[in-house]
């Protein structure tokens, strides 16, 4: 199954184990990531999934985009994903929220 998430990228940093190695780290903000459209081979003539993310104002949508993301909010990006033969569910996760002074040092 495959497994998408969007988001921005704010950094690297590192993370110490218990017994002294490091692993590198990439810190991501990630906002909430929509399912905007379903796209079938029958319909579209290939398998794939439109994501919208980060919202933006309602004066900055053209009209052909309000018409397509309906009430599902206004979005800054979106990406489209192959799903050839794949099928997928859409998931809720919460992933947990740390600080960005914990994480970033200066």
């Amino acid at each position: 199954m495959a497994k998408f998430l969007l988001g921005e990228k704010l950094g690297m940093t590192q993370v110490f184990e218990d017994d002294g190695t490091v692993i590198p780290v990439t810190v991501l903000k990630v906002e909430p990531n929509v399912v905007v459209q379903v796209k079938t081979k029958e319909k579209d003539g290939y398998e794939a999934v439109q994501v919208g993310t980060v919202t933006k104002k309602v004066k900055n949508i053209k009209k052909p985009q309000k018409g397509h993301f309906k009430d599902l909010g206004n979005f800054k990006h979106l990406k489209e994903f192959r799903t050839i033969g794949q099928s997928f569910r859409v998931m809720w996760l919460r992933l947990p929220v740390c600080p960005k002074e914990k994480v970033l040092p200066e």
